[in-house]
């Protein structure tokens, strides 16, 4: 979905071209963007901003997007990104460069250059939310949590971000981030229930085998990995790595469960709005 007008984003792609350094841009409301400073020691791979853009750009409800680059062409936010835009509290987005070698022979082989940048990926509350079927999947933009989360926030519940981390198997035990789709569910307001007591609207935890994730070595073996929602009479709703958001309804649901090591959860309700169809 379009979060960056056009004829803001033409104006401002240039000035991401570059493999040097994460390039980083705030876009205001009124279409109007500043270039903002990297004072990262590594440039190439890391952003960190001034502390006065900080102090001015955490919580500006005149903020539209901090948008910034990655030279590695990877579009998903890193979880130093994810952690960046939670603390700032205004939408973020990722502009993927696209590289090719400069030449294959002589003194100049292997030297990539910047062929071009994707539109900028845009996550954070305050970015629309895009229908809840046929979601392209990206980590932290558009994946299972951001599903489950979107859901309720459109029957009117304010379910806030949570922290899960993109690699959880480089952290130490000790570290939450090592266990991320166990911490986050008592953090936005979820509770434990037994499976027999399951109703329409409840989330889902589970470890969910071969998902299709190149880290996956980076996971907890039989750590919950996947969450997604229980719509009623076997049909749930979620996202799954390299495929679109979609209904599922599993053979032998008990028996799935079971082999998933299902948790049901149910959001604790405070001052909901109407609830829509999904």
């Amino acid at each position: 979905m379009s979060h960056i007008p056009a004829d803001v984003w033409a104006k401002i792609k240039p000035l991401f071209l570059t493999l040097e350094r994460e390039v980083a841009v705030v876009v205001w409301k009124d279409g109007t963007f500043d270039e903002l400073a990297n004072l990262h020691p590594e440039p190439a791979n890391n952003i960190t901003f001034t502390d006065a853009d900080k102090r001015r750009l955490t919580n500006n409800p005149d903020v539209l997007a901090v948008l910034h680059s990655h030279p590695s062409g990877n579009p998903e936010p890193s979880d130093t990104d994810s952690q960046g835009q939670m603390a700032m509290g205004v939408p973020w987005g990722v502009i993927a460069l696209k590289s090719a070698p400069l030449s294959s022979t002589g003194a100049n082989a292997g030297t990539l250059v910047c062929m071009g940048a994707s539109y900028p990926e845009c996550w954070g509350d305050g970015v629309a939310i895009p229908p809840l079927l046929g979601r392209s999947y990206l980590w932290q933009v558009r994946d299972c949590f951001s599903l489950v989360r979107d859901y309720y926030r459109l029957q009117g519940h304010d379910m806030p971000q949570a922290m899960r981390s993109r690699q959880p198997g480089l952290y130490p035990l000790t570290d939450p981030r090592s266990r991320p789709m166990t911490n986050w569910a008592p953090l936005v307001g979820l509770q434990p229930i037994n499976t027999r007591d399951r109703q329409p609207g409840d989330t889902v935890v589970c470890h969910m085998p071969n998902y299709g994730d190149p880290l996956a070595v980076n996971w907890p073996r039989n750590e919950p990995n996947h969450c997604m929602i229980y719509l009623g009479e076997g049909k749930y709703l979620h996202q799954l790595r390299d495929a679109v958001s979609d209904y599922w309804t599993p053979k032998n649901e008990e028996q799935v469960l079971t082999g998933l090591k299902a948790q049901f959860l149910r959001l604790k309700v405070k001052n909901a709005r109407t609830r829509r169809s999904v």
